[in-house]
């Protein structure tokens, strides 16, 4: 009998495999540690590397950006203003496509983290519709807003990525149409105590998308034919990034297409109810206001005439929407009105005889020459009431602003103060910023001098009163030499930089006083903004910083304190 035979010998034989196997899976356990790490590692590396890249472009395109915006404000010739606005336009495309592949990267990476903040759903779609109307009138096309009048409009997520995701969907509808509609839609599909889902719908007259590449849309870097990135222009990121945003808000994305039909792109999203904003254009007792009110919708525009449609017979005003061509027609019949109060709505780029030329025929019409016209006009210029035009409203219609029209033409508010009805369209930057900011003094730090140099001419055109420091020790020294109210705070900076500066005001100012500081910071990744609220600043603005959006946190900082300011000057 052989040694292997014997029992002692089986024992041998099973311990030598047992400890081989123990090895080859330690082994095995090994390699799956270090491809785990050289993994992460690979992505700690790039992430590392698209945030130093992510700062080192937006530092000179904020100067680029920065300067176009704020020689669009000067007086110009033609040629001047159109070059002008090539340069900002191409600076935004550049940071656009910045921000794609930085997001592209934090997602992939499962570095995005949702917030929940509470919002109001209106104001974000009507802010969104506004900032796309020049995009859309430059190329004719009809811009239009539905949102559920039964919608909570109080609700509590993350409005800055839901922004992002509608951003995306509109401005690629914009961009693949070249003549036509886009329609913007929110619906309330199901509705809890505490949750609802939101479907949202971005549907357009463009291109279409061709069916053999309708399986690839949502893949990264893929457009809808190999010459569309060239003809125009983008990362082919934007509904990579748009679909996981949704599936992070636990719903889905989708789209419906056909070549040279256009495209239906739609996604839902769950959120939570937040704080009720009460709106008297979604009330139930909206329709009280409207008695005995007959309106006639003339637009050209299938998408405008079916949106104004639908909210009039949701504030129970009885409507017939229709064409140019077809209005003459109706009114020929001289029944439109049946004796109830008309009001009659006209886009202003309607073919045929012409929008003034049509409300001069109602008026002269001999039943309804008492009716009301209110005339729908891309141009945001404020206009008077005429003799043929009664009322005007800005494009694309808000449906606050129509429902306070509508109030305010009929007389027939029923209790409703129409003063409360809708807030006013934000005041547009201009030459004659408010007095009151004058009152109110802004340090800027920064080591760059083309960002000292941009913000100053910022702060200057929104009326701060300014001074400006080349570093965190001269800011230093400024802010413990005179008293400012905020401080703009550049965070990197050679030297000290700016979290070590807000570190040392905060020691200093202790607990008798605080000096407000907002960080200007070119870094634009997840957790940039924490950092900065944990080094002891009160906000965060990412570059390039646009006047607007610093106009809008300068305002909210200084109207919080403004007694103060003002009383700190007696």
């Amino acid at each position: 009998m052989s040694p292997l035979e014997t029992e002692e010998g089986t024992i041998a034989l099973s311990t030598i495999r047992d400890i081989t196997e123990r090895k080859r899976a330690e082994e095995e356990a090994n390699r799956t540690r270090g491809v785990r790490d050289l993994a992460l590692e690979a992505a700690r590396l790039r992430s590392d590397f698209l945030a130093s890249m992510s700062h080192e472009i937006r530092t000179p395109l904020a100067g680029i950006i920065g300067a176009g915006e704020l020689l669009s404000l000067s007086d110009l010739t033609p040629e001047q203003r159109r070059q002008t606005e090539i340069i900002r336009s191409s600076g935004e495309l550049l940071l656009t496509t910045v921000n794609d592949i930085l997001d592209f990267s934090k997602l992939a990476a499962g570095r995005v983290v949702l917030e929940k903040l509470d919002f109001d759903l209106v104001e974000l779609t009507e802010n969104l519709i506004d900032s796309f109307a020049v995009a859309a009138h430059a190329k004719g096309i009809e811009l239009a807003l539905y949102v559920d009048v039964n919608m909570p409009t109080g609700l509590r997520g993350d409005p800055s990525r839901l922004r992002q995701i509608l951003n995306n969907l509109v401005s690629n509808a914009i961009k693949f149409t070249q003549h036509g509609e886009v329609m913007v839609r929110a619906n309330r599909v199901e509705d809890t105590a505490g949750d609802v889902l939101v479907r949202f719908e971005v549907i357009d007259t463009g291109i279409g998308i061709p069916f053999e590449m309708q399986g690839r849309l949502f893949q990264p870097f893929v457009q809808a034919e190999g010459s569309t990135s060239r003809r125009f222009g983008g990362t082919g990121l934007g509904l990579v990034i748009a679909a996981r945003l949704v599936n992070q808000m636990g719903g889905e994305i989708g789209f419906e297409s056909a070549p040279a039909k256009g495209s239906n792109f739609h996604f839902t999203a769950r959120l939570e109810k937040g704080l009720e904003i009460v709106r008297p254009w979604m009330t139930a007792t909206a329709t009280s206001c409207f008695n005995g009110i007959r309106a006639l919708i003339v637009n050209d525009s299938p998408a405008s005439r079916q949106v104004i449609s639908e909210y009039l017979s949701s504030w129970g005003i009885e409507n017939l929407a229709v064409g140019s061509t077809e209005a003459l027609d109706i009114l020929k019949l001289a029944r439109v009105g049946d004796g109830k109060q008309i009001v009659v709505l006209i886009d202003e780029q309607i073919s045929g005889v012409g929008a003034l030329g049509l409300a001069r025929a109602i008026k002269e019409h001999s039943n309804i020459k008492h009716g009301k016209v209110i005339m729908f006009s891309a141009q945001s210029a404020v206009r008077n009431a005429t003799e043929v035009v009664d009322a005007w409203i800005t494009k694309p219609v808000r449906p606050s602003h129509l429902f306070s029209c509508l109030l305010e033409l009929c007389r027939n508010a029923d209790g409703v103060n129409t003063r409360t009805i809708a807030a006013a369209p934000p005041r547009p930057i201009g030459n004659q910023p408010p007095q009151w900011r004058k009152a109110v003094r802004v340090l800027l730090v920064d080591d760059n001098l083309v960002n000292r140099t941009i913000g100053a001419q910022q702060l200057s055109v929104l009326g701060y009163t300014a001074e400006i420091a080349d570093g965190a020790q001269r800011g230093l020294e400024v802010v413990s030499s005179r008293r400012h109210d905020i401080v703009l705070m550049d965070c990197e900076m050679p030297g000290m930089d700016g979290y070590q500066a807000v570190a040392e005001i905060r020691r200093r100012e202790g607990n008798t006083r605080h000096t407000v500081v907002i960080a200007l910071t070119a870094h634009a990744t997840e957790g940039d903004r924490a950092r900065c609220l944990d080094a002891g600043m009160d906000d965060y603005l990412s570059k390039p910083v646009k006047l607007n959006s610093l106009a809008e946190m300068l305002d909210t900082w200084a109207r919080d304190n403004l007694d103060h300011i003002l009383t700190s000057q007696l």
